[in-house]
This record gives structure tokens, sequence and C-alpha cells, in this order.
């Protein structure tokens, strides 16, 4: 957001949003669609990976003219080591988590 404003803070504007935003898809990806899911964590992790490494290459190619013209930017190596280390991080918090606490039940009958 302050980037889009043309406001320069350095690493915040730059890679501020690399990390945070990834945790907060990841976290909310695990509370919704793999709340149930024994697997959630990893599922919810790899997916929100997968799809922050295509936004990132997807900054490669000219898409002007094309359905994916909304995604703009500059295809910047180091967004893929700030999606990945908040990954990592989010989930070693998960795990963490998950050891002090048992699961939730998601059974119908409950």
């Amino acid at each position: 957001m302050l980037q889009a404003r043309g406001e320069d803070r350095g690493w915040i504007t730059s890679y501020g949003g690399d990390v945070l935003s990834p945790l907060f898809l990841q976290w909310m990806f695990r509370r919704t669609l793999f709340a149930c899911h024994r697997w959630g964590a990893e599922i919810a992790t790899v997916c929100v990976l997968v799809a922050c490494f295509a936004w990132e290459w997807a900054q490669i190619y000219p898409l002007s003219g094309t359905a994916l013209n909304f995604v703009s930017g500059t295809f910047d190596p180091y967004d893929l080591l700030a999606y990945s280390a908040a990954l990592a991080t989010g989930y070693a918090l998960e795990r963490a988590a998950r050891r002090k606490t048992t699961e939730p039940s998601c059974s119908l009958e409950d």
C-alpha cells in the first residue's frame, strides 16, 4: 500500500508485503479450507508457496494485452526468498502450536 502511494521506506515497502501476505494467506487457508484436514498445515503452505512463486515468475513476462494484465511489478529473486522464509516460519510456528494442543474435532457427529 505504501509502495502504491509512491513512498519508499526501504525494506518495509520492498519486502514487507512479501513476508506478511503469504503468512496471512497461509493462516487463512489453514483456518478455513484445510481446518479439518490432518495435513492441513502442509497443504496450505505448499499451495501458498506455489501461488507466490507463480505470481513472481509471471512478472518476468510482458502480460499486457492478456487476461493476466493485472500482474504488475518486476521479478525479484529476493521476493522468492522472502516468500519461502515467511512460509517456513509460519509452518514451524504451526507445528509448534500443534504439538501443544490437540487438533479440533471436525466430525459431523459433534
